[in-house]
């Protein structure tokens, strides 16, 4: 996977998450349709950006969402 290709990974799950306001990690690779292992790095871009915010529910589920 090359630099690009994370980069419109990260886009797109950044517009999923304006859609969505938050998603469960686990099921944004399904959503849309990537390997986990994509998910995980655009992701890794995305926090080290500090455009998401990990967190998890009462039911231990990791989610993100997007920071305002």
């Amino acid at each position: 996977m090359i630099k690009n290709e994370i980069g419109v990974t990260a886009v797109n799950i950044s517009n999923l998450l304006d859609t969505c306001r938050e998603l469960p990690v686990s099921d944004i690779g399904t959503l849309l349709k990537q390997e986990e292992e994509h998910v995980f790095i655009a992701l890794g871009w995305l926090a080290r950006e500090k455009k998401v915010f990990f967190f998890k529910e009462t039911n231990d589920v990791m989610k993100v969402c997007l920071i305002e």
